[in-house]
């Protein structure tokens, strides 16, 4: 605990003022000056002018009478200049300084430890709130002096602590020792510094209290007198109104509430109408829209469908080109039969005859252009598919691509294959890509390399001949398709052990083949197309589509696409519905046909491209026996019901149930179906192939009472 305070007072701080221009006699008399600074450490400095002819010893000695309440008790104090200690007797003339000294200061106890050059400074003392230590310093001032110049003049500041105030304590009554409150000499513990410049809530907010307080003020009459004339211009003559009881004041109260009752409702009545009159206009804009919209469509499908018949490509549009021609066919011939009789129904059968063979002849002349380009798209593409990069998708989301020795070999195969195949070469860069080739070619040694390059030879002969390229058309193709074999064969191309049909194992041409009863030829599963209700193997996939176009002429491409879009819908449902994914095309064109007469439930719409068929009951999967044939927008709708059952009429839910139980019916015979049957069915006649409701499709848009019109199409 500390001693008890001293109250004492100190001294002022002394300011003595030096005048450094005295007389010219009184200068030469004096001995020569010269400022030292003794430095203890970076912040503890004494400043101060003494003779040249002072020793080290009267340094010592201001040094421990200026820095007394800052020393220990027997402290060694010592100088030293430049790193070396400077004894007590060296004057200060002989270290050769003329301007400024600086004098390093070492303070030792008697226990031989540092106390300066470094570390801090010992605990004040003093009782003061000052700094811990006095420092004298000597400051050079300029001043203006009477003769109108400056003079120099040199302040000796001593600085002097403010004594410890008394903050009370308490005395110990066996030892009689006094304690003094020390919380003046403890410092406050910092707070971590977190980087952040916080401010204290209590120096920014000010409590304010907000009263009123009513104020008096004077005020003063004045009334006509004598000797005092006031003006009477602006007075008023007030005087008493009828007398209003209690009743009438409450009805007149009650009478001005209702008028703002009145104004209130109406200007809510207003609002309402306001607000259906707003949403009846955006009715009428979104129902624009909409027509707008499905106009569009149908105008987008139908260019699409006529770009179809101009311009096939793909199965599916020659399938569309065959089923128009069997509409037209048979509109053609029930109008024979109606109008003509006899020979002359013979002759215009026969016309019609002819006609239907010149369209077939065109949609084969479309066809063979057709597999041309088709079969340089595979190619391409097959080639393509070799030569990719294999790529995988990073833990970050990025796409890694990498080619590997194969991948790079199939490269430089598509790219040869592209060269050999441009017709626009110029002899020069033909020889040079049947050079590059051949030296392609010739790393295996094989009867089909052996071909390749022997016509690579003759064609280089024929160009240096001179040969028109015309001419070389077919040898060229004979290289094209020799080399695409080449690029085709897993020992060249190891890339394309993946992409081809036939394995590279001869062995496992042995496992599931069969024999089709139309071609008679052995072919794998995967050229075989079963149907759902098929229970032996049946025609081949070409069979099939030799027959379609020979006899039905069916066009299935309309409901692939509707059970596509079931898929997907049941997909997004994700509640194990899997009874969509045993159908095909057939049993939906059967449900469509014949279990909904291929129109919607509410509104008859018989366009197919704008039907759907989705859930019936929402709750339960989608089935032939749970679903429903509506437009877009009515299956909108009717996903939104709570309740079908209460939602529509009784007369409509019977004729649902009754086709759900047709579907049934229908569907049950299928291989597989049973297991998904949720109760026993009911046994109801199926709609016979003479009560099919014959509707127009949307495909067979072409007027089919004209003939000319397509064939001008085809």
């Amino acid at each position: 605990m500390d001693d008890p305070v001293d109250n004492e007072e100190s001294e002022p701080t002394e300011v003595k003022i030096v005048d450094s221009k005295e007389d010219e006699a009184d200068v030469a008399d004096e001995p020569q000056k010269l400022e030292v600074e003794m430095i203890l450490d970076a912040s503890t400095t004494l400043t101060n002018v003494y003779s040249i002819q002072s020793c080290v010893e009267e340094l010592i000695e201001d040094v421990t009478r200026t820095w007394s309440s800052l020393l220990p008790d027997r402290a060694i104090i010592s100088l030293s200049y430049n790193g070396e200690l400077l004894s007590t007797a060296t004057r200060l003339e002989e270290l050769g300084v003329a301007d400024k000294l600086e004098l390093q200061v070492t303070i030792v106890t008697t226990s031989d430890e540092l106390m300066a050059t470094g570390s801090h400074p010992p605990p004040n003392t003093s009782g003061s709130h000052g700094p811990s230590y006095r420092v004298g310093s000597l400051l050079s001032v300029e001043v203006d002096d009477d003769r109108g110049g400056k003079t120099e003049v040199l302040v000796h500041i001593e600085h002097t602590g403010v004594p410890k105030p008394f903050l009370g304590g308490y005395r110990n009554r066996r030892t009689g020792l006094e304690y003094h409150n020390a919380a003046v000499q403890t410092l406050p513990k910092r707070r971590p510094d977190k980087g952040v410049e916080v401010f204290q809530r209590d120096t920014q907010t000010v409590t304010t209290l907000n009263k009123y307080q009513q104020v008096m003020f004077d005020a003063a009459t004045q009334m006509t007198k004598t000797g005092c004339m006031i003006s009477e211009m602006s007075d008023k003559l007030i005087s008493p109104g009828r007398y209003e009881t209690a009743d009438e004041y409450h009805e007149k109260r009650l009478n001005k509430v209702l008028i703002l009752q009145k104004h209130w409702r109406r200007w809510l009545a207003q609002r309402f109408v306001r607000s259906l009159r707003e949403e009846r206009q955006k009715r009428l804009e979104w129902e624009q829209q909409e027509a707008v919209r499905r106009q569009k469509e149908r105008e987008d499908r139908m260019k699409r469908e006529f770009e179809r018949r101009m311009n096939p490509k793909t199965k599916e549009d020659f399938d569309l080109l065959y089923h128009t021609l069997e509409i037209w066919r048979q509109d053609e011939m029930k109008l024979i039969n109606q109008t003509t009789s006899g020979a002359a129904r013979k002759a215009a059968l026969c016309g019609l005859l002819e006609q239907e063979a010149q369209l077939i002849a065109s949609v084969g002349r479309h066809k063979i252009v057709a597999d041309v380009e088709n079969k340089q798209k595979k190619t391409q593409s097959f080639l393509d598919a070799t030569a990719a990069p294999k790529h995988w998708i990073a833990h970050d989301g990025e796409v890694t691509h990498m080619d590997t020795p194969d991948t790079i070999r199939a490269q430089q195969l598509r790219d040869i294959y592209q060269s050999i195949s441009r017709d626009e070469l110029n002899p020069t860069e033909r020889l040079d890509v049947l050079l590059t080739l051949k030296q392609t070619v010739k790393e295996h040694d094989c009867r089909l390399t052996r071909d390749i390059v022997e016509l690579i030879d003759r064609e280089a002969d024929l160009i240096m001949r001179g040969i028109p390229d015309p001419s070389l058309t077919g040898l060229r193709k004979r290289i094209c398709t020799l080399f695409l074999q080449y690029c085709k064969t897993p020992l060249f191309n190891p890339e394309a052990a993946k992409h081809i049909r036939v394995p590279a194992d001869p062995a496992m041409l042995r496992s599931n083949i069969y024999f089709c009863r139309s071609c008679c030829k052995y072919l794998p599963s995967t050229d075989f197309a079963l149907p759902t209700n098929s229970r032996v193997v049946g025609h081949c996939r070409k069979c099939e589509e030799l027959d379609n176009k020979a006899r039905l002429r069916a066009d299935y491409s309309t409901y692939r696409l509707m059970l596509k879009s079931i898929k997907h819908s049941e997909e997004r449902y994700n509640d194990g519905s899997h009874i969509i994914f045993l159908l095909q095309e057939m049993d939906l064109c059967y449900l469509v046909e014949h279990i909904w007469s291929a129109q919607s439930l509410l509104s008859g719409d018989r366009e197919l491209a704008e039907l759907v068929l989705i859930r019936w009951n929402i709750l339960e999967a989608w089935s032939p026996w749970n679903c429903v044939l509506l437009s877009e927008d009515e299956g909108k709708a009717h996903l939104n019901l709570p309740d079908v059952e209460t939602s529509y009429g009784a007369v409509l839910v019977q004729k649902v149930k009754h086709r759900h139980v047709l579907a049934r019916n229908y569907f049950s015979k299928l291989p597989g179906m049973k297991d998904h049957m949720g109760h026993k069915m009911v046994e109801l006649p199926l709609p016979r192939p003479t009560e099919k409701v014959m509707t127009s499709r949307p495909l067979a848009t072409i007027n089919t009472g004209n003939s000319n019109n397509l064939i001008n199409t085809l």
